[in-house]
C-alpha cells in the first residue's frame, strides 16, 4: 500500500472561553483509516477462492482544559491507542467434490484506554494574629478578607486505564 498524503488539516481545538487570564478550551484529536482488499485465486482443477476484507485503524484523544486561575485548573486528558479491526468474508468452491465453503473471519487488536485528570485549586491564606496590640489586619485602611492566594502544584491522578483482549472470531 502506498502513502497517500493528508488533503487537509483541521485546527481540532474549539474554546468557549479564551482571554489573557481564563480558558476553557477543548482539544481533540481522531485518525480513522477505513479500507478494504479483494483476493481471488483458482487453482485449477481443485478450487477456486475468492475473499472480500475490509479494515480499519483508528486512534483519538480528547482533551478539555477548564482554566481560571482565581478559582479552579482541571485538565483531562482521554486516550484511545492505535488499534485495528478486519472483517473478511470468504467462499471457496472446491471443484472435484462439488462443495461450496462460506467463511468469515473478525478480529479486534488489543487497544488500551487510558482517563487521565490534573487540577490545581486556589490556596488562600489570612493572617490572624500578626501582633497582639495592633488590629490594622482587621480594620485598617490595607485590611483585606484574604492576605494571599496562590494555585497549588499540579497532580496528575489516572482515573481510568485498561487494556480490552485481543478478540478474534471465525
Amino acid at each position: 500500500m502506498r502513502a497517500v498524503p493528508r488533503v487537509r488539516n483541521f485546527d481540532c481545538t474549539w474554546c468557549l472561553v479564551e482571554n489573557d487570564d481564563n480558558k476553557w478550551c477543548l482539544d481533540y484529536e481522531f485518525n480513522w483509516e477505513l479500507g478494504w482488499n479483494f483476493f481471488q485465486e483458482n487453482v485449477e482443477d481443485a478450487q477456486y477462492k475468492w475473499r472480500f476484507e475490509i479494515y480499519s485503524k483508528q486512534d483519538a484523544r480528547l482533551h478539555p482544559e477548564f482554566d481560571f486561575p482565581r478559582v479552579y485548573y482541571n485538565e483531562i486528558t482521554a486516550t484511545m491507542k492505535q488499534f485495528k479491526v478486519l472483517y473478511s468474508f470468504e467462499f471457496v468452491y472446491h471443484y472435484v467434490p462439488d462443495f461450496l465453503c462460506f467463511n468469515y473471519f473478525f478480529t479486534l487488536e488489543e487497544f488500551d484506554v487510558l482517563f487521565e485528570m490534573a487540577m490545581k485549586l486556589q490556596e488562600c491564606f489570612k493572617v490572624l494574629i500578626s501582633c497582639f496590640y495592633d488590629w490594622e489586619n482587621y480594620n485598617g485602611d490595607d485590611a483585606k478578607y484574604i492576605d494571599k492566594c496562590d494555585q497549588s502544584k499540579k497532580t496528575d491522578i489516572t482515573m481510568y486505564n485498561y487494556i480490552y483482549p485481543e478478540y478474534i472470531s471465525y
